[in-house]
């Protein structure tokens, strides 16, 4: 890249400001081989340096058998950006994304991992075409956001809500380790708004005016995408679980029991358990998270006081699942240092509310439908 060239013609020209400042930005490529492998070089390297702790946990993982992914499903599998949201607008918008969301709930698309909407602004990257293909990064840009578009779009062609059967690339992506733990395709969209913001970096650059061309784009964005006002829920915590805070350290079990991940769920999760973690601060048993081991999945369906809470709490009822009676169920309460008992009586079946009067609990407090109690040692 060099500007001198533009600078030289500016003074030869006699334009305003060429002392200083080129006329027109032009861009020139001079580097060799030899600095394109060095420079290629120092990035792995640095980028190597930085993800060796992460490529370390993830072998640890995978050698130990930890590592989760997804069924490979041929078929029935989930979907990607539905190709229709590229022209439909922005879902969120305070004037027409009611509109654009009636559109998407019309043939059943999540306004979440189905949009692809890239905006407006786009468009320059189409009107200045060859001023930006000009340069050899713009040009690579181009290429990584077509292949994540075309890896957003999913396992299959999807417009309108109809699967059309254009099988995609992603459908073999799902084959390759690592990869196939990419669950929802559409979330590759990312990486497309990034390749299209650095175009559109170029398509400014390539303008006559660049600082009008600048503002006009920003404008642009903001109006495009703007998305106030943001939709808030207000939540609130029960004062049972302040109570809970201020008593000694110990861990929480909240019943009914759930355990859940990306791909799956066992017992009755609630994620209010979540939020009402963040009040008393103690370690909980269940809960969420991303993905779970296998080798955890099947010691929490080997441990028979933990499969008979989760099969008393929702969890359809096999047999030996009730293995672990009351006695059971205390002794591995006391084995993991659970100390505390919170019981939701609006949720829970009759049989989990008979089966907690039947272990070695203290009531602390009541409150509304919720009873807190301690383990007796």
């Amino acid at each position: 890249m060099a500007l001198r060239l533009g600078q030289e013609r500016g003074r030869k020209h006699g334009r305003p400001g060429a002392a200083g400042f080129p006329g027109r930005l032009r861009f020139r490529d001079r580097a060799s081989p030899r600095r394109w492998i060095t420079h290629a070089a120092i990035a792995a390297v640095v980028s190597a340096i930085v993800a060796f702790p992460l490529v370390r946990e993830g072998l640890a993982l995978w050698t130990a058998g930890d590592f989760a992914a997804p069924d490979r499903l041929w078929r029935s599998t989930t979907e990607g950006i539905d190709a229709l949201s590229f022209l439909a607008g922005s879902p969120f918008h305070p004037v027409w994304g009611p509109t654009v969301e009636r559109v998407y709930a019309s043939f059943g698309a999540s306004t979440i991992e189905s949009t692809g909407w890239l905006g407006l602004a786009a468009i320059a990257c189409v009107v200045r075409w060859h001023a930006v293909v000009a340069h050899h990064w713009a040009r690579v840009w181009m290429v990584v956001g077509a292949v994540f578009l075309v890896w957003s779009l999913g396992p299959q062609l999807t417009v309108a809500g109809y699967r059309t059967g254009l099988l995609l690339p992603e459908m073999l992506l799902r084959a390759i380790p690592i990869l196939s733990n990419v669950r929802i395709p559409g979330r590759a969209i990312v990486m497309v708004y990034l390749s299209v913001g650095i175009l559109l970096g170029y398509a400014v650059l390539a303008s006559r005016r660049r600082g009008l061309a600048a503002a006009c784009l920003i404008a642009l964005v903001l109006v495009d995408f703007w998305s106030a006002p943001v939709k808030t829920f207000g939540v609130a915590v029960p004062a049972i679980y302040s109570k809970l805070a201020a008593l000694e350290e110990g861990a929480v079990l909240e019943l009914p029991l759930g355990i859940r991940d990306g791909f799956g769920e066992y017992g009755k999760p609630d994620n209010a358990v979540l939020l009402h973690q963040t009040e008393h601060g103690k370690p909980i048993v269940g809960g969420f998270v991303a993905r779970m081991s296998p080798r955890l999945k099947a010691q929490h369906a080997n441990t028979p006081a933990l499969r008979t809470l989760l099969a008393l709490s929702g969890t359809p009822i096999e047999a030996g699942d009730l293995a672990g009676g009351p006695e059971e169920v205390a002794t591995f309460l006391r084995d993991n240092a659970v100390r505390y008992v919170v019981l939701d009586l609006a949720s829970a079946p009759p049989a989990l509310i008979a089966f907690v009067d039947g272990l070695p609990l203290s009531l602390l407090m009541e409150e509304g439908q919720r009873r807190l109690y301690t383990l007796l040692q």
